[in-house]
């Protein structure tokens, strides 16, 4: 079960600290999250535009307790 406070952290801070618009965070997949590298890839919803984001600390450990890794 996934707990809703997390994600509720998780989401805003897409939105806040990376610039993504909500559809783009609710499209987000795990195959576009490169926690290796500490990368977002994406393709944007709006402009069908690839996007690349480095993926901040702070982020990253929101979404890995999010996703329970």
């Amino acid at each position: 079960m996934v707990d809703i406070g997390i994600r509720d952290y998780a989401m805003p801070l897409l939105a806040t600290r990376m610039g993504m618009r909500s559809g783009d965070i609710v499209n987000l997949s795990f195959d576009e999250l490169d926690l290796t590298n500490d990368m977002i890839r994406i393709t944007q919803d709006k402009t069908s535009q690839p996007l690349e984001l480095p993926l901040l600390l702070e982020i990253k450990t929101a979404l890995t307790d999010y996703i329970g890794m």
